[in-house]
This record gives structure tokens, sequence and C-alpha cells, in this order.
């Protein structure tokens, strides 16, 4: 279980990501503008207090004044793949971060994409510890089962990443958990995540 301090962080960066989507609905709606300048000074700040209960208040009438909100894409999992306990408890946080942010947004079948956690490709490499193999099998096992909970049906998708992996090959730089910076990986995924993302719409407008 984590710690009082860890989950106050992990709020905080949640609030901030929160945060971040409705300041660039405001951005893109000029009508909100004059209504929302709260929102930057809010992200500034580090006390949750700030983050408290004018924000969330206000967030509700910032999406339903602004622009349709179409989808969302969730690609992340290193942290969590490092760290054990977190990876134990990812499938559950999962799921509960799909149903957190379509209630701040207020967009009760928000489309989600899962993004798998791509890095290793296909594990075929022998130089990889078994451990670390197992685990990253078990995070994407967990990112895949959250799809197939009965009230993620037809409005999440799972979307394989680990064929666009091209390992260190002609890296930018040394940093495998951002795909060593190879700008046609992330192109290729990004291309991935907006035919998933089609498909969902197409879905939940039937």
């Amino acid at each position: 279980m984590y710690t009082n301090t860890q989950q106050q962080i992990q709020s905080r960066y949640y609030q901030t990501m929160i945060g971040n989507i409705l300041q660039t609905i405001n951005s893109l709606n000029e009508n909100t503008a004059n209504n929302c300048g709260f929102l930057q000074s809010a992200l500034n700040m580090q006390s949750d207090s700030v983050f408290g209960n004018e924000y969330w208040r206000q967030s509700d009438r910032i999406v339903y004044d602004s622009v349709k909100l179409s989808g969302f894409v969730w690609f992340q999992g290193w942290n969590d793949f490092v760290d054990k306990e977190k990876s134990l408890e990812y499938e559950f946080n999962l799921g509960n971060l799909i149903r957190d942010v379509r209630s701040h947004l207020n967009v009760p079948n928000l489309p989600f994409v899962i993004g798998e956690f791509g890095a290793q490709g296909s594990l075929s490499d022998e130089r990889m510890n078994p451990y670390l193999t197992n685990r990253t099998r078990s995070l994407r096992q967990s990112q895949y089962n959250v799809t197939t909970y009965p009230e993620f049906y037809n409005n999440t998708m799972f979307v394989e990443t680990k064929q666009r992996w091209k390992g260190d090959e002609e890296k930018l730089y040394d940093q495998e958990y951002h795909y060593y910076g190879r700008a046609d990986t992330i192109y290729h995924i990004g291309e991935d995540f907006g035919k998933a993302m089609i498909q969902l719409e197409q879905n939940i407008n039937r």
C-alpha cells in the first residue's frame, strides 16, 4: 500500500494532468477565456489546497462550455514497470483512472485508447533479465485486461506497440523508456493510436 505522502503526490500529478486538459480546452475556445483565468495560476501552485473546491467546481462548467472531447490516449508504464508494488496494482489503478477522468471531464463514455507498454519489444533479447521480462509481460497483460471489463467494452481499446520497438538501433539518446528518441517509432505508434480511436468512435456512435 502507498503512504499518505505517495498518495498526495499522485493526486497532485492527476490534478495537474486534468488541469492541463482543461487549460487546453480553454485555449481552444475563446468563449470561456475570460471565465477561466484561474487555471494557469492554479497549475503553478504546489499546495493541494489550491487545487481544491473552486478548481473542481469550475471544471465541469469549463468542459460543458467548450470544445467536444472525442477521446483520450493513455501511453505510459515505465515508472510502474520499475516499481514492483506499483506494477502489481497497475490494473486496479488504470481502471480507476479511466473512471475518474470520465467523471471529472463529464464524458461518461469517453473513448480510451490504452497504448501497450512496448519497451523491449517482443522480449526476444536473451540478454534481458528474465525477472524484468516477466514483469513486462505482466504489465502488458494488466493493460489489456482493463479493456475487457464489461463497463469498458466497446469504449476502450488496447493497442499493441511492441512491434514498433527498434531497440537502440540508430538511437538519438540513451533513454529506452522514450524509445531511444526515434521519431519514426513515435510517429507509427501515434498513427496506430489514431486508427484505434477512429474505430472506437465508430463503435460508440453505432
